[in-house]
């Protein structure tokens, strides 16, 4: 079969490897200059690093198979990291459940509600379960009021904003597992991987091997419209040509398939437009110090312009770039004043606050900031979720979407991207 995959990121990738390797003739349409998506980097220290930030947990299978399927399994290291929480200008060690038994916000019998909460999480099997509860309906009734007002409650506030509210508890209890379950044990540090030269090597490995099956990959097409063809093929239309295929496959959002095929019933039409995403902006900071001794920070201060501080370095060694490394991430509405702002006015309303909430930062510790947004950067899981979360098949014959929107109770992660590819490829390839 002719198969056209629009999306070069990783489950576009993915895709066309796994087709590719079955005998199909691929075809991939990026309508940036590089492949990757959210896996872009920039050159640091002659180095590549992600602009947003990435690793990746003990037990996320598909993503180690693939790694050692392309033979970088000699560039995965696995690294110990400490975690923080930055809540009413203090910040606490939060990388086990000693640390959670010091958080002095919460009393000590709240203290052991949190543990008890996070434990819980850990045991959930099936949290789909919970997706007509609301994290602070589940958090209240399993930890009690003051462990949501003062801990969950600016989390979601500084990450979802409006929609805080309406979050469903199936989200949390995924996240709470993901980090209980990449620790050697509950009073263990968090263990997380990277490869070596970053994950682009696995971008770049991917398109080097379709290419070599026969496969084409063109960048810098944005694809204008998708319409069946009389044969009952598909037809893509990009750059003022059109190419005609036996299956189109749409890896993007699906707020931009519906640009592209114009003829989906209005049913269909209905359930996609009530899926949103966050936008995100992200800041990664060259320092000439590292300013805390922790990996991961979580900002729980309500006003605070970023959602979490990601200290790289305290991960990777700073010899790999010459320089410490910092991302400040913020989750934010497309629509909201600071997306639309300048580079520099974001810069300077995060570095302000950064020096709120680390003392001794100094402006004068940063050598280069590089600032980097994206539109779509994780669907927003609201109660009832699984209700609107659309099938791979499209209503229209032979077109398929396979986005973030569909990995649901998760909202985005290297390996459910390639686990994406994977199960769209054999959907496709049957």
């Amino acid at each position: 079969m002719k198969i056209g995959i629009i999306g070069g990121g990783l489950t576009g990738l993915v895709t066309a490897f796994r087709l590719g390797k079955r005998g199909h003739q691929v075809t991939i349409f990026e309508a940036e200059d590089k492949l990757g998506g959210l896996l872009a980097t920039v050159s640091i220290g002659g180095e590549r690093v992600e602009k947003f930030y990435h690793h990746i947990f003990t037990h996320d299978k598909e993503i180690i198979d693939l790694i050692e399927e392309l033979k970088l399994s000699s560039k995965l290291k696995w690294h110990s990291v400490s975690n923080a929480v930055i809540s009413k200008g203090n910040i606490y060690p939060f990388s086990s459940a000693t640390d959670v038994l010091k958080f002095s916000q919460l009393t000590l019998l709240d203290r052991l509600s949190l543990g008890l909460l996070i434990y819980k999480a850990s045991k959930i099997r099936h949290e789909k379960s919970l997706s007509q509860t609301s994290v602070k309906e589940w958090v209240t009734e399993n930890a009690g009021t003051k462990v949501y007002e003062l801990f969950f409650r600016p989390i979601l506030l500084s990450k979802f904003g409006t929609e805080a509210s309406l979050i469903s508890a199936a989200w949390l209890v995924n996240k709470l597992k993901l980090r209980a379950s990449t620790r050697k044990s509950i009073f263990g540090s968090e263990v997380l991987g990277y490869l070596d030269g970053g994950f682009v090597k696995i971008t770049e490995k991917l398109a080097s091997e379709i290419k070599k099956m026969g496969g084409k990959i063109f960048l810098k097409n944005q694809v204008s419209k998708i319409s069946q063809s009389p044969d009952g093929g598909l037809r893509i239309f990009t750059n003022g040509k059109s190419h005609t295929f036996d299956r189109v496959i749409v890896t993007t959002s699906p707020e931009i398939l519906l640009t592209l095929a114009k003829k989906l019933p209005p049913r269909y039409v209905n359930q996609l437009k009530k899926i949103q995403y966050k936008a995100n902006i992200c800041l990664l900071l060259q320092l000439q110090r590292k300013i805390t001794p922790y990996y991961w920070m979580t900002i729980t201060e309500e006003g605070s312009p970023f959602v979490a501080m990601i200290e790289h370095t305290n991960m990777i060694s700073k010899q790999r770039y010459g320089t410490n490394l910092l991302y400040l991430t913020k989750y934010i509405s497309h629509r909201d004043p600071l997306f639309l702002s300048t580079d520099d006015s974001i810069k300077n309303i995060f570095v302000n606050y950064l020096g709120k909430i680390v003392p001794d930062f100094q402006k004068s510790d940063i050598g280069k900031i590089h600032v980097s947004r994206t539109r779509y950067a994780q669907p927003v899981i609201k109660i009832g979720y699984s209700k609107i979360r659309p099938e791979f098949k499209t209503p229209i014959k032979n077109l398929y979407l396979a986005s973030m929107a569909q990995i649901y109770p998760q909202d985005r992660g290297q390996n459910y991207a390639i686990r994406q590819g994977n199960q769209i490829a054999d959907l496709v390839a049957k």
